[in-house]
């Protein structure tokens, strides 16, 4: 059997250069421009490399090319309709949205690494940082390993991409004194709030969506039936944290939010109390570089001074591992020193 290959490039009408294969098969040309065109001439010489090897050997099938693609866009969308809302649903809708405006015509079935490495490249040209990075390429890891799952895709193109590596460095939280001058610059709910942040690790978006139905305080403790690591947890409630609570619930005595929104209808918007409460309330305590989340960080700095174990510090923040809990073992030198000077012999001769 005859066959002859041609690797040539078109400019498409958004202005990009894509590459496409021609090949002989059965007596007959045939283009192959999955996903639109190859993104680059390396990738297109690959495939046509195999392609040439599978016809000789008479193991190529064109037909596999000429099913119905899978736009990208369409796939997200589809399953986002059938996802359960998560925690981290805001943050989903932005990475959904890029992906989709970005590629959403390519067919999913065919991307490739040269893909993944040039969205990689446009979002670091955009300024974004690269634990940011490292988040929209997860996001969308993880809808492509569903869709494996579901059929839908023969293969995640992640498993052949290495992906950044990155290393949150924050590690902020808050001394006594902060903590005092903003419980001062807060308005009493939102200084309460504060507090029981720091006393729970509770995340923004799972405090402030927090429903009555979801608090036990008798038994101490409140439900979490979705969190970000998309999954239900529970989360044990001190007696300072049942008695704020308890104290919330009765400044909203007809209302099945604990924080609701100043109509009611629904829980408080993230915007709406950054913009109204926390902003103003730190600048006009003067504290610098501060977050509502570094309430959780405060959390687990205080259980890793109070002598905890990585093991129980994670499970309290509700991480499935201990490797979050790491960034916190520099807070444990005070108690490690004075481990080993309990054993010095200078010690045990007084």
């Amino acid at each position: 059997m005859k066959h002859q290959s041609g690797i040539y490039a078109r400019t498409n009408i958004q202005g990009q250069t894509r590459w496409y294969v021609r090949l002989v098969v059965n007596g007959k040309y045939r283009r192959f421009a999955p996903r639109g065109g190859f993104l680059s001439k390396k990738e297109a010489t690959a495939f046509a490399t195999r392609a040439r090897a599978d016809i000789s050997r008479g193991i190529f099938f064109p037909d596999q090319f000429d099913r119905d693609p899978v736009p990208l866009g369409r796939l997200l969308a589809e399953q986002t309709a059938r996802l359960p809302a998560t925690a981290n649903r805001k943050n989903d809708v932005m990475y959904e949205r890029w992906w989709s405006h970005s590629y959403g015509a390519l067919d999913a079935r065919t991307l490739g690494t040269a893909t993944l490495a040039e969205a990689r490249q446009r979002l670091h040209e955009a300024g974004k940082s690269p634990q940011t990075i490292h988040h929209y390429l997860k996001f969308l890891r993880h809808r492509l390993a569903l869709a494996v799952r579901d059929d839908l895709l023969d293969k995640n193109p992640f498993d052949k991409f290495r992906m950044p590596s990155v290393r949150n460095l924050r590690c902020r939280y808050y001394g006594q004194d902060e903590r005092r001058t903003l419980y001062a610059a807060l308005d009493p709910e939102w200084r309460d709030a504060a507090e029981i942040a720091g006393l729970t690790g509770l995340r923004w978006s799972e405090q402030f969506t927090l429903r009555k139905s979801q608090l036990h305080l008798d038994q101490a403790y409140l439900e979490l039936p979705q969190t970000k690591a998309g999954q239900s947890q529970i989360r044990l409630l001190n007696t300072r944290a049942v008695e704020l609570l308890r104290r919330q619930i009765d400044r909203h005595p007809n209302n099945t939010w604990v924080y609701p929104s100043p109509t009611g209808r629904h829980h408080i918007d993230h915007s709406d109390f950054l913009r109204s409460y926390w902003i103003p309330a730190r600048k006009a305590a003067g504290v610098a570089n501060a977050r509502w989340n570094d309430w959780r960080h405060t959390f687990a700095s205080d259980l890793t001074m109070a002598g905890h174990s990585d093991r129980t510090v994670a499970d309290l923040l509700g991480h499935t591992t201990t490797k979050m809990v790491k960034r916190y073992a520099h807070l444990t030198a005070a108690h490690l020193r004075q481990a080993v000077e309990s054993v010095s012999p200078d010690r045990k001769a007084k």
